[in-house]
């Protein structure tokens, strides 16, 4: 269409199937080359599979989402500590009705509105 240009092709594959999504990555930039469009950029990402970045050989670009936070997924998978988390939330709690639940001052009115 006029106005635009082909960029390339981009995917969030599922944690654990990144060889899936190289296949496919692969076969849709074989299938665009055999209608005459090349595709120069081919990006990835995920912070599930981000260490195994470099096996993905048709990837041109990596985008490692939340890995530069060390978020609670990180940490379950052993990565680092809640301590190397790079943002923490310092709250009060309001009360404890229950042994296993606490209500704490830390819903978007405390913190802020914004979404992200």
């Amino acid at each position: 269409a006029r106005g635009l240009a082909f960029g390339g092709l981009m995917t969030y594959p599922a944690a654990g199937r990144a060889a899936e999504a190289e296949t496919w990555l692969a076969d849709g930039r074989q299938a665009l080359a055999a209608s005459g469009l090349a595709c120069e950029r081919i990006s990835s990402g995920g912070t599930p599979d981000m260490w195994r970045a470099s096996e993905a050989s048709v990837v041109t670009e990596y985008r490692p989402g939340t890995y530069i936070y060390l978020d609670r997924y990180q940490v379950a998978k052993g990565v680092g500590s809640l301590d190397d988390c790079a943002l923490t939330v310092l709250s009060t709690v309001v009360s404890h009705p229950t042994s296993t639940r606490a209500i704490l001052d830390a819903g978007s009115k405390a913190l802020s509105s914004d979404t992200l």
